[in-house]
């Protein structure tokens, strides 16, 4: 059974989507987590982590998938970085045994400038976060020279296709398909290396069940 929305309502998810905060950034958190969950496992797929890679996520939300992306990189490392305060938080307060291990680190930034030294990571990965992007070459443009030479960035995103039916997307969202991502990818110093396309049945965010088309893209330095 559908939830009917105010466009109050619609509004406020758009914008908890874009930064959670509150204890209403918690409960969407936790949403997000598990209608995500297909997608990310598909970006971490695609990724093809080694043993020891050192993994930089970009806009983390509760991370409740870190113990199966650990179980993949047992001599690695994990970084999270975050705009939201309250997603930093629950994703330190779910996985505080691998922040205490030393093995993953959360970090809050600005979404302009990642806070890393060039030449830092193997891996970037990133899920349902580029609609938001302010100046998606510009940070295209970040996460290439915190990546090392030969390093992997793979993106994660619901096909424009299926987001321009979704009645929450409203200007915070920039929708992407396959001649924007090219369009946008051939700006940067990124090769684009490969274009996957995937379904998956969730109930998004008004509880509705659909079949939702997303595309994970792999971008090589």
């Amino acid at each position: 059974m559908s939830i009917e929305m105010t466009q109050e309502q619609l509004k406020e998810l758009e914008q908890q989507l874009s930064c959670p905060s509150g204890n209403n950034g918690k409960e969407v958190g936790k949403v997000m987590n598990e209608s995500n969950i297909g997608m990310t496992r598909s970006a971490i797929q695609h990724s093809q982590f080694t043993t020891d890679s050192n993994v930089l996520e970009i806009g983390h939300g509760i991370c409740g998938h870190l113990p199966e992306l650990m179980q993949l990189i047992p001599h690695g490392r994990y970084t999270g970085i975050e705009l939201s305060e309250t997603m930093h938080q629950e994703a330190i307060l779910l996985n505080q045994n691998f922040v205490r291990e030393k093995r993953a680190a959360y970090i809050l930034y600005d979404g302009v400038k990642l806070p890393f030294n060039n030449n830092s990571f193997d891996h970037a990965f990133t899920v349902n976060t580029i609609y938001f992007w302010k100046n998606p070459g510009a940070f295209l443009s970040e996460i290439h020279r915190v990546l090392k030479p030969n390093g992997k960035c793979v993106i994660a995103f619901a096909e424009k296709e299926f987001m321009q039916n979704l009645p929450f997307v409203g200007e915070l969202f920039t929708a992407y398909d396959k001649a924007s991502i090219q369009n946008l990818m051939g700006s940067t110093s990124f090769a684009l290396t490969a274009y996957h396309q995937h379904t998956d049945d969730v109930k998004n965010k008004v509880g509705e069940k659909v079949k939702r088309l997303y595309a994970v893209v792999e971008l090589t330095k």
